[in-house]
């Protein structure tokens, strides 16, 4: 038992012994999809959605998607490998090209895919997590509704978000609408309505389930553009992702965020008893 858990191609391998070829496609032009997810007990939350979300990423990028039992083989493997698995653990899916060419056009859509699951101990969700936030201005222009390896702009941002003292980023397109946080969502809150920016970002999973907790609480809420002057005046404004759960916004570019409502807190409890409920084995 470890606080890593790798499973590559169906097997469980140690981190010296998971090898992958430098002919993979993954690796040579980020030839892939990914989704990650929390889980709790050894039980994945959300599983349902994020393996739905995987097949559409797949789809995407027209890469051959592993069966769902395939992939919950895995997932289950690579959790039963970590130490402490009783209690929370993040839990990484990969699938690229394979070795499909070393060319840019040598794509095989018929290739077999390379899978990867990684499964790593991590803390108990804080309910009370807050986030320092950096605003970053940038251009988004890649298919929304899939999980892609592009990550190397958000890694930037996050690492000169860190320097400068701040957990995470907002990213804001040129029109000044808000696009997302650094692998989030952003959600606002201006007089009991609860503000969800739609069209650029890829809508995650948290934040469904958030908006549809914020419906059953009897909440309007809005989806659609989101500037960035309503994002700073906002009653609340928080971060949502599956490993934090729904992080409180309470700086942005260096002015605290005051909270003038409660209602972001009620949905950070009902979030919290959604997530511990559904992992209790």
């Amino acid at each position: 038992m470890s606080d890593l858990g790798i499973v590559l191609d169906g097997r469980l391998v140690s981190g010296e012994a998971a090898q992958v070829s430098v002919m993979d496609r993954g690796f040579l032009y980020g030839d892939g999809v990914s989704d990650t997810m929390r889980a709790r007990h050894g039980v994945p939350f959300a599983l349902h959605e994020h393996l739905q979300r995987l097949e559409r990423s797949c789809v995407e990028l027209g890469l051959c998607a592993p069966s769902r039992e395939s992939i919950q083989a895995d997932a289950a493997l690579a959790l039963s490998a970590v130490s402490g698995a009783s209690e929370d653990a993040a839990l990484r899916i990969q699938v690229t090209r394979g070795a499909s060419g070393i060319a840019m056009d040598d794509v095989d859509l018929n290739a077999e895919p390379t899978v990867l699951v990684i499964a790593r101990a991590i803390g108990a969700m804080d309910p009370h997590a807050t986030v320092r936030v950096m605003r970053v201005d940038t251009p988004f222009s890649a298919p929304f509704d899939a999980k892609l390896f592009a990550y190397a702009t958000t890694i930037r941002a996050r690492a000169k978000a860190r320097s400068m003292g701040k957990e995470d980023v907002v990213f804001v397109a040129h029109d000044e609408t808000v696009v997302e946080g650094g692998s989030s969502n952003v959600l606002a809150i201006v007089g009991g309505k609860v503000h969800a920016p739609g069209g650029a970002a890829l809508r995650g999973i948290t934040r469904a389930l958030v908006l549809e907790l914020a419906r059953g609480m009897g909440a309007a809420v809005e989806e659609g553009p989101l500037r960035f002057r309503d994002l700073v005046t906002a009653d609340e404004a928080f971060l949502t992702s599956s490993l934090r759960g729904i992080a409180r916004i309470v700086e942005l570019e260096g002015e605290a965020q005051p909270m003038r409502g409660t209602l972001g807190e009620s949905l950070r409890d009902a979030y919290l008893e959604r997530f511990l409920r559904d992992t209790t084995p």
